[in-house]
């Protein structure tokens, strides 16, 4: 029994990596987008209001400005969404 759940599992992975792989041809995007950034019918839009406090704020750390923990601060404040991810 173990082996044939083992022989499933591993097409199903394939079948989901087939389609991820067709997604990227296609143009389309696979996985969460980005901050800054919308997902809609497979592809990214611009959220253009985050996506500009996010380059400023991305522009105030290339001069030194805030220290990463105050510009996370910062955005939650202005309440973009991407500050809340933690990276895996």
């Amino acid at each position: 029994m173990g082996d044939l759940a083992r022989v499933e599992h591993k097409q199903k992975l394939r079948r989901i990596q087939s389609g991820i792989d067709a997604a990227k041809e296609a143009g389309r995007w696979t996985g969460r987008p980005p901050a800054g950034f919308d997902f809609e019918d497979g592809y990214l839009q611009v959220k253009a209001d985050e996506f500009l406090t996010i380059r400023r704020a991305l522009e105030r750390v290339e001069q030194g400005t805030p220290t990463l923990k105050q510009l996370r601060e910062h955005l939650l404040r202005v309440n973009v969404a991407g500050a809340l991810r933690r990276p895996p």
